[in-house]
């Protein structure tokens, strides 16, 4: 069984400021409680990115689809709407796929 002596450094290197037991118990409940936190807002964020990735593959298809059966008739103006939303596309899959990879990390 370790002395107090021995408990005492092992706070102070776990803590890195104090050897006072009843401190290091706090500060561990609140390192404890802001993980909780953190893993909720990652599976929040997870939870948001399939659902819009899910929205934008739907838009994409959607335009696609529009392209392929009513080209003739898309305008000009309509033409740089959609390119528009395919370089919005691509910047948003990107940035989902980096929200992956902090979430994942």
């Amino acid at each position: 069984m370790p002395n107090d002596s021995t408990i005492s450094e092992r706070l102070l290197a776990i803590t890195g400021h104090t050897s006072d037991i009843n401190e290091a118990l706090d500060e561990f409940e609140h390192v404890k409680e802001a993980v909780g936190e953190l893993f909720d807002n990652n599976q929040a964020l997870a939870i948001l990115n399939r659902r819009l990735k899910l929205t934008l593959d739907y838009a994409n298809q959607t335009i696609a689809i529009i392209e392929r059966d009513a080209a003739m008739f898309i305008t000009p103006k309509a033409r740089k709407w959609i390119e528009q939303f395919r370089e919005q596309y691509g910047k948003l899959s990107n940035t989902i796929s980096q929200s992956k990879e902090i979430i994942e990390k």
